[in-house]
């Protein structure tokens, strides 16, 4: 992407992965996700064509993916799949995301000897919490460690997350995210 000038971030399991836990190897995951601008999908799933990337679903309409869609699945020919996202959550939640503020602040880390950009700390437990709260039927036991790794750490900016939060209309999805995850570790 960097090739292209297409901007990426980090998401999920490979960012909390590498920034948040004590040792990568603690956090599994099965897929690779990746954040783009919602300028530039249409690009980045050009690119990644290009480089022989198979695109799951087609576009229900031209625009689609720049507009509406969440984001957009491929698999490698190894059968890796890479999630390209353009934002948090389908619509219409994830519409009342500010995309400027997911790319307002950022850390890195290195894979190898790459470094990786991710969201910053307070996006992520954001990011946890929309996966935990909309993403899916039933919130999956490494988000919801996500969540309580992220937001049991002392540098975490709790001010900055309510303030997103609330920005993009979403104290609903973290407040049900966090009590899930509470919820649901308390018990097992």
């Amino acid at each position: 992407f960097g090739q292209h000038g297409i901007e990426v971030r980090a998401l999920k399991g490979t960012a909390v992965a590498h920034l948040d836990y004590p040792s990568p190897e603690m956090r599994s995951y099965g897929d690779v996700d990746v954040l783009v601008r919602p300028r530039q999908i249409d690009q980045a799933v050009q690119v990644l064509g290009e480089h022989g990337l198979q695109r799951l679903y087609p576009a229900p309409a031209a625009g689609w993916d720049r507009r509406w869609a969440k984001g957009v699945t491929f698999r490698t020919s190894d059968g890796t799949e890479l999630d390209l996202h353009r934002t948090f959550a389908t619509p219409p939640l994830g519409l009342r995301l500010d995309t400027d503020d997911l790319w307002s602040s950022s850390q890195s880390f290195v894979v190898g000897d790459r470094g990786v950009t991710a969201l910053s700390r307070e996006l992520r437990l954001l990011n946890a919490a929309f996966s935990a709260a909309v993403g899916d039927t039933v919130a999956s036991w490494p988000t919801l460690r996500d969540i309580a790794q992220i937001g049991t750490r002392p540098d975490l900016d709790v001010g900055r997350v309510r303030d997103l939060a609330q920005r993009s209309a979403s104290t609903a999805v973290l407040a049900c995210a966090v009590t899930m995850t509470w919820t649901r570790l308390r018990s097992a």
